[in-house]
């Protein structure tokens, strides 16, 4: 879809009154197998982060505060 064509060209893919989606970095590392306990070599990958627009925070807060939760 747009949000992975976007994300795959330019690293980043904003939707207005939504938020935006951002492509970031994570280096390769060493792991534990928790089983076994032998340490792993993690690879390099890239990963998706996303940010909620102020729209769609102040929407969701506006609702929990008229319910009383705040």
């Amino acid at each position: 879809g747009h949000v992975a064509e976007s994300c795959r060209s330019s690293g980043r893919c904003s939707i207005a009154g939504l938020g935006n989606f951002t492509v970031t970095h994570r280096p390769a590392r060493k792991g534990r197998n928790p089983r076994t306990k032998e340490i792993i070599n993690i690879p390099a990958s890239r990963s998706i982060r996303f940010r909620a627009g102020k729209d769609l925070r102040d929407c969701v807060n506006t609702f929990r505060h008229k319910r009383g939760e705040l």
